[in-house]
């Protein structure tokens, strides 16, 4: 499973840096398991890597459902995070220990930072600015250039304008004072600026950010505070039906996310499976522990897909071509939802996700039968569960 000591949440930064999505995974992935056997020597990588890149991986902007395909920047964007890509998977393979590690990167990131630069001058109203400014800030903290890092910090606060900006300044604050606090220091400067009561609570849940994601009762006290001080608000709404996933447990129905589509527009509703199993399947591409699991996914779905087994998957992804490149080529052909949020993913945050791969396995009558099956258990149940019903 990714967690926070491999990938779970890039935004606990009172734990262990994880790795970023598509870049190499934790130090418990496939990544390390199948690499070769150099880079087994080297159990700091998922640090290094996450502490470059947690920056910008939050929830984008939702203007970027809006954004057309053929917008520049976003090509030109793109393009950088490919060459990041290159660098990092050739550090990795040519590295033998940290410092040669360390040495190839320090030796290549200048060049990826001036790339940066130029973008963010060329394009300061791209969707991808936020996202570019936090890159930058990764890479000037690990060259060391403090300062400069500084600098950029102060330009995203000032191009922060909705609230998952803020939350990616807040989150690029309390890394650069690796500092939770400070994070939350910016947001409550940021709800007392707000003028909307729906503004400020959207930003006070955004707090929650910073929460330990392991503590499920200090969660709660947190939801329930948001639901007490702005009832009546989409936050508080948001906030209650986190607790309520919090509190699932088998033999309860799944959440109602029919107000979510399909990647082919289609209105994800709970009753059209029902007199089927169901899974679902929350996964990313860049999960080596999801990747891990799939061939068992796989497997049950070949199966007992034509006697009523059926998967919902939940992607975590941001990049839309390496999720539609990866489902087919594995022949993933069931229904999925993917919003390129990656850990922002809106159905992930209902369901209160901080860790993949997670599965809740939904009975014929529309009730939860477990969580998180694996491997031949997953497989004999929906066997159980196909076969004894018909």
């Amino acid at each position: 499973m990714q967690t926070s000591s491999g990938q779970e949440r890039v935004l606990d930064v009172k734990g262990p840096f994880p790795s970023p999505p598509g870049l190499g995974p934790g130090k418990n992935s496939a990544f390390f398991q199948t690499g070769s056997k150099k880079m087994k020597k080297i159990p700091f990588l998922a640090a290094a890597l996450g502490l470059l890149f947690a920056l910008p991986l939050q929830a984008q902007p939702k203007a970027l459902k809006k954004v057309k395909a053929q917008d520049p920047s976003i090509k030109a964007f793109e393009k950088i995070m490919k060459e990041k890509n290159r660098i990092i998977m050739g550090a990795r393979s040519k590295a033998t220990d940290r410092a040669s590690f360390y040495k190839i990167l320090k030796e290549e990131f200048p060049k990826l930072d001036k790339a940066l630069a130029d973008f963010i001058g060329k394009y300061p109203k791209s969707p991808k600015l936020m996202t570019a400014l936090s890159e930058r800030i990764g890479l000037l903290g690990f060259l060391g250039k403090k300062d400069e890092a500084a600098k950029v910090l102060e330009t995203m606060k000032a191009c922060a304008k909705s609230v998952e900006d803020y939350k990616t300044v807040a989150i690029a604050v309390a890394r650069q004072n690796r500092n939770a606090e400070a994070g939350k220091a910016y947001l409550d400067g940021a709800i007392k600026k707000a003028k909307s009561k729906e503004t400020k609570a959207s930003l006070a849940l955004a707090k929650g950010i910073f929460e330990n994601s392991r503590d499920k009762e200090a969660q709660k006290a947190f939801l329930k505070d948001i639901i007490k001080k702005y009832p009546g608000t989409k936050a508080a709404k948001l906030a209650q039906t986190k607790i309520k996933a919090m509190n699932l447990q088998e033999g309860m129905e799944p959440l109602d996310i029919s107000s979510f589509k399909d990647i082919h527009g289609k209105p994800i509703r709970m009753k059209d499976y029902k007199g089927k199993v169901l899974l679902i399947d929350f996964w990313a591409t860049w999960c080596g522990p999801c990747m891990g699991e799939l061939p068992n996914v796989l497997e049950a779905y070949k199966k007992y897909h034509k006697k009523g087994f059926e998967i919902l998957g939940i992607s975590f992804d941001s990049d839309r071509k390496s999720f539609e490149k990866v489902i087919k080529e594995k022949g993933m052909t069931w229904r999925h939802y993917f919003d390129g949020k990656g850990w922002g993913n809106e159905i992930g945050s209902l369901y209160n996700v901080h860790a993949i791969p997670h599965t809740i396995l939904v009975g014929r009558d529309g009730k939860i039968v477990a969580f998180n099956l694996r491997g031949e258990r997953l497989i004999e149940t929906v066997r159980e569960l196909v076969e004894g019903k018909d």
